[in-house]
């Protein structure tokens, strides 16, 4: 159940950036606390933060930033990789179109994409990211 769970710093992050959604969880200090939906008023203290789940997180960004992502399976046999990559869309005055078409690129930039072995890798970079632009 905690695979479900964001991570201790990307909840902090979150905090940061005034997300406080009833939770399932929260940390105190790093030490993840599962039980009864949570709210912010009842998370006291510098030491407890709200701990959302992936999908909360995502739908925050989504409703309150207006940002889209995916999660998207690659395979290019004749150039030997594949796995999962992340874009967005809905960036720049939340206008969709190329122009704003955000590819997470670290390791093969000459194809514009990261592949990551994993979903959870890349939902994981694609959170990570979204912490990012907000923070921008």
């Amino acid at each position: 159940m905690k695979t479900e769970f964001i991570p201790y710093e990307q909840a902090l992050a979150l905090k940061e950036l005034g997300f406080d959604e009833p939770c399932f969880g929260w940390f105190t200090n790093s030490y993840l606390r599962i039980g009864s939906v949570v709210e912010n008023k009842h998370v006291q203290g510098e030491d407890e933060t709200l701990a959302p789940l992936y999908q909360q997180a995502f739908r925050w960004f989504r409703e309150k930033y207006n940002i889209s992502y995916s999660i998207d399976w690659m395979s290019r046999s004749s150039e030997f990789y594949n796995g999962y990559y992340v874009h967005f869309r809905g960036i720049n005055d939340n206008k969709i179109n190329q122009e704003n078409f955000i590819v997470l690129n670290d390791e093969l930039p000459s194809k514009g994409y990261k592949v990551y072995k994993t979903y959870e890798e890349a939902e994981l970079a694609c959170l990570k990211k979204l912490i990012e632009i907000v923070n921008k």
